[in-house]
């Protein structure tokens, strides 16, 4: 912590979120060495006059203050070179200098993770989507990262939450503002169920709209991928998403439930650029496969991780990793992570019976008992049921989009699972 106020001097110096603090740093070992340079007045900074007299007015007892504060209110802090500084941020333009956290941070180091945005006001279409697709995914142990805004972000952070798994919300103020007042409540059942909340403003900062947008490379960063669920034309989700694309992450977005609707103009202008077409969970769920890309990325941070802090930064279970060598250690671990898949699979199957006996219509309910005798085409579901075979279509098209039947060549259906 007595290196961190270094950094926290840098940000009320320079500004959050802002390049000249990389601009300095890069001249410098350390944060504390590059306090020291600056106090003294060093030469060949090229500070402006505005910044001298920041630096000589700012004592390092205000970030004194800052931490005092945090640790008063339990707010974490790490800074640029903390062992819990998550690594999708190391390398993206102007990374936060230090985060305030409220929670565990923990939940988003060397996980799999997808960033969730959409409009505050979502459609009926979009928030079932999301919450539907959200659930899956968390129960498969994926760790869902949202904006905590009203609509689509909450949605998405409660589907974690409901079935006991974390979620990370990233603020566009300090930790301890109660923003957006109408998700006050869900904050405690958020931190009960080992999620986080992150924001690089400090304590107190409040919630301003010039705020969001420099938040949002930190909500894309954090995320492995992306997934735009509802945006018009000039939703703020379009600017996350612009930064997910920049970071080199791949973005999703859900295909318009009316293409001529302007509230998805920016998802009809998302996959026109080359974005990916969310057909369900299991498009991300493939991303994360042992033979994909990001499977790699994970396991060399968990193995980086490991490495650095030892176990304790994992959840129970991964202490039976200690002691090992390190090729050991991420045998081990991959280990773990697979069975810890497996167990969320299984929650994920629970949770497709549940659902499917809630929310289907009784056609809907009589189709699936039929398909639990195997895959069938639409002649022979509507022939079994005496219903015309248009109808039988119709009912077919919602129950594919909500995940409870998965279609097959040859236009066979078979019982899905969301």
């Amino acid at each position: 912590m007595n290196k961190t106020k270094y950094w926290i001097w840098l940000t009320l110096v320079f500004g959050i979120g802002s390049r000249r603090v990389w601009q300095i740093m890069s001249m410098f070992e350390t944060a504390e060495k590059a306090f020291f340079a600056l106090k003294k007045g060093v030469n060949g900074l090229n500070l402006s006059q505005r910044e001298m007299r920041i630096i000589k007015n700012t004592d390092l007892s205000n970030a004194e203050y800052i931490i005092n504060v945090c640790e008063k209110n339990n707010i974490g802090i790490c800074a640029y070179d903390s062992k819990t500084y998550p690594l999708q941020l190391k390398n993206i333009y102007v990374p936060p200098a230090v985060l305030y956290y409220r929670g565990n941070i923990h939940c988003v180091l060397g996980t799999p993770t997808v960033t969730v945005v959409g409009t505050r006001s979502a459609s009926e279409y979009s928030i079932r989507t999301t919450e539907r697709i959200c659930r899956e995914l968390a129960a498969n142990g994926v760790i869902i990262v949202s904006g905590f805004a009203v609509g689509t972000d909450i949605t998405a952070n409660m589907a974690a939450v409901n079935i006991g798994r974390p979620t990370v919300c990233v603020m566009g103020c300090g930790v301890d503002v109660n923003y957006p007042r109408e998700n006050f409540g869900y904050r405690r059942e958020i931190l009960e169920n080992g999620g986080v909340f992150i924001s690089e403003y400090p304590p107190g900062t409040p919630a301003r709209s010039s705020n969001f947008p420099r938040r949002n490379r930190i909500l894309s960063a954090l995320g492995r991928i992306a997934v735009i669920f509802q945006a018009a034309e000039r939703s703020g989700s379009l600017i996350t998403a612009g930064f997910a694309a920049e970071q080199g992450r791949e973005v999703f977005t859900l295909p318009p439930a009316d293409i001529m609707n302007p509230a998805y103009k920016g998802n009809s202008d998302l996959i026109r650029d080359g974005a990916s077409v969310l057909l369900g969970a299991e498009s991300i769920l493939e991303c994360f496969e042992s033979n994909a890309p990001l499977h790699d990325e994970i396991n060399s941070e968990s193995e980086n991780i490991l490495k650095r802090n030892g176990t304790d930064l994992f959840e129970e279970g991964i202490a039976s990793v200690a002691g090992a060598d390190s090729d050991d250690r991420l045998m081990k671990l991959s280990s773990y992570m697979e069975n810890k898949r497996e167990l969320y699979s299984e929650t994920a199957d629970e949770i497709s019976v549940i659902d499917n006996e809630a929310n289907l219509n009784d056609i809907q309910r009589n189709i699936v008992e039929i398909l639990k005798a195997g895959d069938a085409d639409i002649d022979e579901i509507a022939l079994q049921m005496d219903i015309d075979a248009s109808e039988i279509a119709t009912e077919l098209t919602e129950m594919e989009m909500t995940g409870a039947v998965k279609a097959l060549p040859g236009k066979r259906f078979s019982i899905g699972r969301t």
